[in-house]
């Protein structure tokens, strides 16, 4: 197991206990950014310990954030309902975007990209390769989210 992956699991064990559905519900609601569903998890686990019922736990802060939540019998815990990603992607999600583009075959990965300032200073900043039927597009960060905006209105 990498360093990261360690340092990923005892953090969430820290905060969110070892039952494995609240731990893909953590890292759902880590995966859209939102901390106060996620805190209020934190909550709710530090309160009841390990004498409680995971689902109804997951279904509670599901309500009360509004959220749609994985969907049921994916194994991907950051797996969202197609209403839940194209909210997310209006408020410029990356996570929703990669998870959308996706759903619809393109294969995704980060990458660092080489971008010009006033077509001379070079730097480097977050981006994307996406990658479909042999087609290969590379974006920036920005970039990508316009693209993925743009295929959602599409579809």
């Amino acid at each position: 197991m990498e360093v990261a992956e360690l340092l990923q699991k005892e953090f969430l064990a820290t905060y969110f206990g070892t039952n494995p559905k609240i731990l893909s519900f953590a890292r759902h609601l880590i995966s859209l950014g939102n901390k106060p569903a996620a805190k209020a998890l934190n909550e709710a686990v530090r309160v009841l310990g390990n004498q409680f019922e995971a689902d109804r736990v997951v279904e509670r802060i599901t309500e009360e954030f509004g959220l749609s939540g994985p969907r049921t019998g994916s194994t991907n815990p950051r797996a969202l309902d197609k209403e839940t990603l194209h909210r997310e992607l209006r408020k410029r999600n990356e996570r929703a975007a990669e998870e959308l583009v996706q759903l619809l075959g393109y294969r995704v990965a980060r990458k660092l990209v080489e971008k010009k300032l006033l077509g001379v200073l070079g730097y480097f900043a977050n981006g994307y390769t996406v990658s479909r039927n042999g087609e290969e597009h590379v974006f920036d960060s920005e970039a990508f989210l316009d693209w993925a905006i743009g295929l959602a209105e599409q579809k």
